[in-house]
């Protein structure tokens, strides 16, 4: 099977070397609100984390373990429909020891168990390098290149509302 564009450069981008803990934080972030489920059931909390890349949600748990010590399991789900593929999967809770960053890119606000569904924290996109690294994430959790040689197009497919406001904002203002 001929592997997409997209699919070819999301493993190139998998392959760059981690820089900074900022960018890395930059990067997950938008990953985050670009890919993330948020789930509630039986009075838990879980951000669900996937990719149909594997190399991609590999990259997003070693960026978690670098910032928060702690690989989060990796699961692999076969979907058939439309056509039959595979999903990969973590769970980020708010009292794992990466639950951290939910409160640190500003997905939720609270202690305890009294949470409440925070706006996304613009301060982790603001360091030199930041926003570039946003953009990688956004690119890994929701985007679709074509072909350069074919055609010229760049989408990120986005529900956050929110951060798709941001990101085009940004784009635009940086031109």
């Amino acid at each position: 099977m001929e592997r997409s564009y997209t699919s070819i450069t999301k493993d190139e981008l998998c392959k760059l070397r981690f820089t900074k803990d900022q960018h890395l934080l930059a990067e997950l972030s938008a990953f985050s609100f670009s890919s993330g489920n948020i789930k509630l059931g039986r009075g838990n909390l879980v951000l669900e984390l996937s990719s149909e890349n594997e190399n991609v949600i590999v990259r997003m748990g070693s960026i978690i373990k670098r910032l928060y010590k702690n690989f989060p399991e990796i699961r692999a789900v076969e979907k058939t429909q439309p056509k039959k593929h595979t999903v990969y999967k973590m769970d980020i809770t708010p009292n794992s020891p990466e639950g951290q960053m939910l409160f640190e890119i500003g997905l939720l606000e609270g202690v305890c168990e009294d949470y409440s569904f925070g706006k996304i924290n613009k301060r982790v996109f603001e360091p030199e390098g930041c926003f570039e690294a946003s953009l990688r994430g956004a690119f890994l959790g929701c985007g679709v290149l074509c072909d350069p040689e074919k055609s010229y197009r760049l989408e990120f497919v986005l529900s956050h509302e929110e951060f798709a406001e941001y990101l085009l904002n940004t784009l635009i203002e940086k031109g």
